[in-house]
């Protein structure tokens, strides 16, 4: 009896179910996602948020780790230096299943498989050469604040006789 055991056997040996593993990783890492069913889209997707963890530590047992699941050093490098870098922020959750349609033959849950985007944050600090533009504009953004205060003219305070208590003596 196969007590609380959840996996996915997708009518495969071990042999078969682990090549399908390899190529639909390496599939989504490079195109970001795919179009697939919703059993294998749920047979990767703890694989793949694991995948993306160990990346975002990058240690060298961590990268042994990648190279011997997804056997290609080209897609281990781009998944730690392009994909889990745009997740600085995100514990978890580095994917999502789309459900799209039913396949026509045997009406199987058709459901696009792919990366979330990209932390705004993060992938803007990434993008941006590291100059001194953000100085320049925190200097100037001070210049305009002391120009604006320097030319308010002083105005008197009205108190709203609701509001004030204080009687007068």
């Amino acid at each position: 009896m196969r007590h609380q055991v959840r996996s996915f056997k997708l009518n495969r040996n071990a042999a078969n179910r682990k090549a399908l593993l390899r190529q639909l990783t390496k599939q989504v890492i490079v195109h970001r996602g795919i179009t697939t069913s919703s059993t294998k889209a749920k047979f990767i997707q703890p694989h793949i948020d694991r995948y993306i963890k160990y990346a975002q530590s990058a240690t060298l047992a961590d990268r042994r780790k990648l190279i011997s699941a997804i056997d290609d050093t080209e897609i281990v490098d781009k998944l730690i230096h392009d994909i889990a870098t745009g997740y600085t922020t995100r514990q978890s959750g580095f994917s999502r299943i789309v459900p799209l349609k039913y396949r026509r033959g045997d009406n199987t849950m058709i459901v696009r498989f792919e990366l979330m985007p990209k932390d705004p944050k993060t992938s803007a600090a990434a993008d941006k050469p590291s100059d001194t533009k953000t100085d320049k504009n925190t200097t100037t953004k001070k210049i305009d604040t002391k120009k604006a205060t320097s030319t308010k003219k002083p105005t008197s305070k009205k108190t709203n006789p609701k509001t004030s208590t204080k009687k007068s003596t």
